[in-house]
């Protein structure tokens, strides 16, 4: 059996591009198999993110539809969104399922333990996954002026169905997905 060993840092990480949201950052690193110095570039994400599981007091689970530019489609996601400085991870979860679906949540379940990559490969950024339980629609969505979002409300059955026929391209998504329906089932 190989044993996998850690790469060591070279330097500095290098700024290559940035805009408000990412970092385009090229880092060196030692190659432990080689001992040879190979450079990386990667994304880094400027905020952590929460990604929300929401169910209503009438059991329905509440989902997007939007366009996402690197898809260039418009994808079936749950919502979620940035954690802001200083916000904790129930704060963020609360702001957001509000100003993108006029919801409130009763109760909302973080997944302290559950913190998930992005893409460990191409972007430095995780986001943690929740559950919000017994949500009521309190009041229209308050979303930023780059968002444009649909929102359904579905039978956890028929998000399921969705994911199996493949209309749920969102890994994000299909992740809080099971790690909401392991807690569901404990929990009931």
């Amino acid at each position: 059996m190989i044993e996998i060993k850690r790469w060591l840092k070279i330097g500095e990480l290098k700024i290559l591009s940035k805009n408000s949201h990412r970092s385009l950052v090229g880092q060196a690193f030692i190659n432990p198999k080689t001992n040879m110095s190979e450079e990386y570039t990667f994304l880094q994400g400027h905020k952590d993110s929460m990604i929300i599981f929401p169910i209503t007091t009438e059991k329905k689970l509440i989902i997007l539809r939007q366009f996402r530019h690197a898809a260039d489609d418009i994808l079936i996601e749950l919502p979620g969104g940035n954690i802001k400085p200083n916000e904790s991870p129930k704060n963020a979860a609360t702001r957001e399922l509000l100003e993108e679906t006029g919801y409130r949540a009763g109760e909302i379940i973080i997944f302290e333990n559950s913190k998930q990559w992005f893409d460990p490969s191409a972007l430095r950024s995780i986001y943690i996954p929740c559950i919000a339980l017994n949500c009521k629609k309190i009041s229209e969505p308050q979303q930023d002026p780059t968002e444009s979002l649909e929102i359904r409300t579905v039978s956890i059955n028929e998000w399921l169905t969705m994911i199996q026929g493949g209309f749920v391209a969102d890994s994000k998504s299909l992740a809080t997905t099971l790690l909401s329906l392991q807690h569901l089932n404990k929990s009931y």
